[in-house]
């Protein structure tokens, strides 16, 4: 699987108004957004969005990023099915193994994708490791989706905690269930930060001490637990003004006289902050690092809830007006424009929006939003957002029941609209993307073996191992690359052309890799058919020649100056494409250079020089000279022009004579040596048989 390099900075809120919707965001070679009825991708910010090939009637109910591969639980009907990205990044596939089932859930467990699945009364869960296998996880313990929040991960190894009355058994997988421990723990509640473990009804902590070791922690009896990734809090137990902090094994146990449990209704952590609200009153905050804990009460904030945006340990209160705190003990009041419930930091400023959802922002140092989007403030809930160098909303318009929009900006004050496609990009493979019906959008990867030029300027050929395929390009968009061996993949359109063909829009749309290596296969010229947009060592025996191609049988092999190369009856081979010619309508094959391999050469056979009887008629001897000249002249030709083949340099030759690729020897080199032998002696012969004024009268003057 390739890896991400697609570096922005991501914060995900994940916010569901309804059952219905679950949107969020992913990285893998680009991003992608899960829109609940379709994935789409953006491989850049430059780059428009992509609609992954799913069954039409699909429905995304969840999907996680684990091992940098994205997971989805597909809805089609009444079954779900898990799918999962394969090789090629747009292309999403049935993960095997895991059986279609009336309910499945997936959760992302320390190195391993938990996956549970039922049908009607049988449940299943299994799990698949950074390996790649998947195991069943034995015994079947699960029993239900919402079972799910009790595997935890304990220093890297797996455990689940399943409640049985009064205690809760511990069970750690190793190669199957092991049950290690049965403490009393009823109603448990399990953390899972800064500490593993269960917050039982009785008001103690258990966690894990050391292996299959489990341990009260040392914690006065809690009434609630609350907890953030770095400390745990809550009211002690039987003293109502008494509130105890633990953090990295201390613990701070701090008097409130002002406050007590039974006037408080909601506590909140964050970080290492904590918030107190009193009943029909202010919010405090608990300063209890301080050498002498003190309780602050935080003017205005009556009414308000506590919003945390996701950076640090900063916190809003929406309460009116709004109050904004980047430390402890530091609050300030914000002017906006109407209520807010959800905040996100941006590295520009502060985003906020409500429900409806009006958005404001406020940049870096200042207090005053205003309203942002271009989308209703009322019907266009927010699904979830993207924040980065360019940042992501999408909404649902229609009060929550009708299209998904996403909206882009890199500034969180201007905002535009993205026009989503509605015709998926398949991701197949060269030969699969063949089949494919004229306008099937592709994208497809490979290896470019043949460069402009050949068969058109505007014309590269792409092949993987399954075929190949004609790559265009307008001139007026971009000039293609000149290098081959080279990975790439493409990204266009099926052409309507009987060529198979993908067109680009831009040069853009070819993006290249590493050069790689590429060995073509060798075959006759009566094996093409089979081989249409490949390249390929042609072997064939020449049967007409013109200007510039030759003929191989029924076979058309363009090559230029072919007619001033080659003769008949040659046995060659070309490195050539081959592909259908729509002028022609056949298929035909072209030469990607003037670089060839002569296999063999028919040489003429030579008549023997016989001596002329002795006649005493001038004319008569007139003519048998003549005729002696004709026949020597012609040995001589013969033996000047069909030397022995060797290896030829193309440096030393014109380009419109024959080339003969390096290392490979003509086979019939033993042919030509005899006929150049044999010919040298006729020559003799015929020269010794001439006497006196016939010999004079054959040398020139």
């Amino acid at each position: 699987m390739r890896k991400s390099s697609f570096l922005l900075a991501l914060f995900v809120l994940l916010i569901f108004p309804s059952a219905a919707f679950a949107h969020d965001f992913h990285q893998n070679e680009g991003l992608f957004f899960n829109a609940n009825i379709g994935v789409y991708r953006q491989k850049s910010v430059d780059r428009p969005w992509q609609l992954a090939s799913l069954p039409e009637t699909a429905v995304i109910k969840q999907s996680v990023s684990f091992d940098e591969t994205i997971y989805l639980v597909v809805e089609v009907g009444t079954k779900q099915s898990l799918w999962r990205q394969q090789d090629r990044p747009l292309q999403f596939g049935r993960l095997s193994g895991v059986d279609e089932a009336d309910n499945i859930a997936i959760k992302i467990v320390g190195s391993r994708l938990v996956i549970f699945s039922a049908n009607g009364l049988t449940a299943k869960t299994q799990l698949l490791n950074l390996a790649g296998s998947l195991v069943s996880a034995l015994p079947a313990l699960i029993e239900s989706a919402d079972q799910l929040s009790r595997v935890v991960d304990v220093a890297g190894e797996l455990h689940y905690f399943q409640p049985s009355g009064s205690t809760v058994l511990i069970w750690r997988y190793d190669s199957g269930w092991i049950s290690v421990n049965q403490p009393s723990c009823q109603n448990s509640q399990v953390l899972t930060t800064p500490i593993v473990g269960l917050f039982c009804q009785s008001g103690s902590i258990i966690y894990r001490q050391s292996f299959d070791n489990w341990l009260i922690l040392a914690l006065a009896s809690l009434r609630r637990v609350y907890s953030s990734e770095s400390i745990l809090g809550g009211w002690d137990l039987v003293d109502e003004h008494l509130f105890h902090v633990w953090s990295s094994g201390q613990v701070t146990s701090v008097q409130l006289p002002t406050l007590a449990a039974n006037l408080t209704d909601q506590v909140v952590v964050v970080g290492r902050r904590i918030l107190l609200h009193q009943i029909d009153g202010n919010w405090f905050e608990l300063k209890w690092q301080e050498n002498l804990p003190v309780i602050a009460d935080i003017s205005g904030s009556a009414g308000g809830a506590v919003v945390g945006p996701g950076a640090g340990e900063q916190l809003l209160i929406n309460s009116l007006p709004p109050l904004l705190s980047n430390a402890t003990g530091n609050w300030q009041t914000l002017t906006v424009v109407g209520p807010f419930s959800s905040a996100r930091q941006t590295p520009l400023g502060l985003l906020i929006w409500n429900t409806g959802s009006l958005t404001q922002f406020a940049p870096t140092g200042s207090t005053v939003f205003t309203k942002v989007n271009p989308w209703s403030s009322t019907t266009s809930p927010i699904q979830a957002v993207e924040i980065g160098a360019t940042s992501f909303v999408s909404v649902i318009t229609q009060s929550g029941t009708g299209n998904v929009n996403l909206y882009k900006t890199t500034d969180f004050t201007h905002w535009s609209r993205i026009t989503l496609p509605t015709k998926p990009t398949f991701s197949p493979t060269i030969l699969e993307a063949r089949a494919l019906t004229a306008g099937s959008l592709v994208e497809l990867s490979g290896v470019i073996t043949v460069a402009p030029k050949v068969v058109d300027s505007e014309v590269v050929y792409l092949e993987d191992a399954t075929a190949g395929i004609q790559v265009y390009l307008n001139q007026t968009s971009g000039a293609l690359p000149t290098t081959t061996k080279i990975n790439a993949v493409v990204t266009g359109e099926v052409s309507t052309s009987q060529t198979k063909r993908v067109l680009l829009d831009t040069l853009a749309d070819l993006e290249l890799g590493d050069t790689t290596t590429w060995t073509p296969p060798t075959i006759n010229a009566d094996q093409v058919i089979d081989y249409q947009g490949r390249l390929v060592g042609l072997k064939g025996s020449v049967t007409d020649i013109e200007t510039d191609y030759l003929m191989l049988g029924s076979l058309k092999l363009h090559f230029v100056g072919a007619k001033g190369v080659f003769q008949k009856d040659d046995q060659a081979q070309w490195l050539s494409v081959i592909d259908w010619n729509s002028s022609s309508g056949k298929v035909e094959a072209w030469a990607t250079s003037t670089n060839y391999q002569l296999l063999s050469r028919v040489t003429p056979s030579v008549p023997p020089v016989v001596s002329p009887p002795t006649v005493t008629s001038t004319t008569t001897a007139s003519s048998t000279v003549k005729k002696t000249n004709a026949v020597t002249k012609k040995t001589t030709s013969i033996s000047a022009t069909n030397p022995t083949v060797k290896t030829v340099s193309n440096q030393s030759q014109p380009t419109d004579t024959p080339v003969i690729m390096a290392g490979v020897q003509s086979q019939n080199n033993s042919n030509d040596s005899k006929t150049i032998s044999m010919s040298a002696v006729s020559l003799l012969a015929g020269l010794v048989s001439f006497r006196g004024r016939r010999f004079r009268r054959w040398l020139p003057n």
